[in-house]
């Protein structure tokens, strides 16, 4: 076996860098969990009514060929800032400003966090 290298010191501000990617990792994903229990609980409510599941796949209006499902798929990235697809962002914003229930959706997300 080898010596043991000697302990040195990080040096200065790389441990603070390192607790922010973290922080910040770790904001992402609790962001993410929030956006998946809020719709785990939807998808409870939306069982016993079944009208919001026939209106969600479908455009309303026109919402720049983007369906409620892909949109809400988008959500989570836009709020935290992920959604680096330039097309998928403009379309996901074309497609809030026709739809009043993604609007919602959304602000509720943003609450949520």
């Amino acid at each position: 076996m080898s010596e043991r290298e000697p302990w040195i010191q990080c040096p200065a501000g790389e441990l603070s860098k390192l607790q922010q990617s973290l922080q910040a990792r770790d904001a992402q994903t609790l962001s993410r969990r929030r956006f998946l229990m809020a719709g785990g609980g939807a998808a409870a409510a939306v069982a016993g009514g079944g009208l919001l599941v026939l209106t969600l796949g479908q455009r309303q209006g026109d919402c720049q060929n983007l369906t409620c499902i892909a949109a809400v798929e988008l959500m989570p990235s836009y709020i935290d800032g992920t959604l680096t697809d330039q097309q998928a962002r403009t379309s996901l914003e074309a497609h809030l400003d026709r739809c009043p229930k993604c609007q919602r959706h959304l602000e509720e997300l943003e609450a949520l966090i």
